[in-house]
């Protein structure tokens, strides 16, 4: 049940299953807090980019920005978690 509601949560609020344009702001608000939004507005800047985007190319590698930044935040907390359990099973 936990799993379901931490990956279809942020999957329904951040525009997977119904487009970002439909959902309100205070949605979108606190979407913009999973790298889900953030995939899915570079998906859509791709598809709708005009052939001399380069204001909304400049979007688009903000948006990969974040998604890489919230990679490395899930990578470093893996590793913290890691090192302490090896700790601790050491002790």
């Amino acid at each position: 049940a936990v799993c379901n509601v931490v990956t279809l949560g942020p999957s329904f609020i951040s525009g997977v299953f119904v487009p970002q344009e439909m959902l309100g702001d205070s949605v979108l608000a606190a979407a913009s807090f999973t790298p889900t939004y953030w995939y899915i507005r570079a998906v859509r800047m791709i598809q709708h980019m005009p052939a001399d985007g380069s204001t909304e190319l400049r979007n688009y590698s903000n948006s990969l920005l974040v998604q890489i930044a919230f990679a490395t935040a899930f990578l470093a907390v893996a590793l913290v978690i890691s090192r302490q359990r090896r700790q601790s099973d050491k002790n």
